[in-house]
């Protein structure tokens, strides 16, 4: 296996670990999935793709953080002179 395969497999996990976090802290809040999706202004499908690590656009993650009274901070690692 290639290193560019193990990077998309290690943004794949945690794109679904994030998402698996995004979808408790909206249980925890008493949030459904269509109420996020009225908030943020996407469709309830797109929520759902959040959830499930299937994102695409960094601004619907940012717009769904937010809606969940949170702030999106992405680490960047240039070189590991981050």
């Amino acid at each position: 296996m290639g290193e560019e395969e193990i990077a998309r497999r290690r943004r794949s996990i945690m794109a679904e670990q994030w998402g698996y976090q995004l979808a408790e802290e909206r249980k925890r809040l008493g949030s459904t999935q269509a109420g996020s999706a009225e908030i943020t202004g996407v469709s309830p499908g797109r929520v759902s793709q959040i959830e499930h690590g299937e994102v695409a656009m960094v601004e619907a993650l940012a717009a769904y953080v937010s809606a969940l009274g949170g702030k999106l901070e992405l680490p960047a690692d240039i070189g590991g002179v981050w």
